[in-house]
């Protein structure tokens, strides 16, 4: 068990020391990746991350449209109340005209 621990101990501190000697970041190894792929796996990752925020934006736009369509049913139930009430006091304003 202890030698687990060790092993555990050093490579957490190996981790920790290869952090604070100034590798690369992280981003050297996407460059690198990407330089990996060559031109074809470029566009292809390319039309792929279009592809999700063309998929990311299709969503929002459908949640805010039916949002909206929510909004708009109660307005439209508040203006046919409005338009009977006022429909209403017209028609008695007018009832004693005859």
């Amino acid at each position: 068990m202890s030698q687990a621990t060790t092993t555990t101990t050093s490579a957490a501190s190996a981790a920790a020391a290869s952090r604070l000697s100034g590798d690369p970041s992280p981003r050297a190894g996407v460059r690198q990746t990407v330089s990996r792929l060559g031109v074809r796996g470029s566009l292809f990752g390319l039309a792929i991350g279009l592809t999700m925020l063309g998929a990311i934006c299709v969503f929002v736009a459908t949640s805010g449209l039916i949002a909206q369509k929510g909004k708009v049913h109660s307005v439209s139930t508040t203006f046919k109340d409005f338009r009977t009430e006022r429909n209403a006091y017209e028609g008695w304003l007018t009832a004693d005209d005859r």
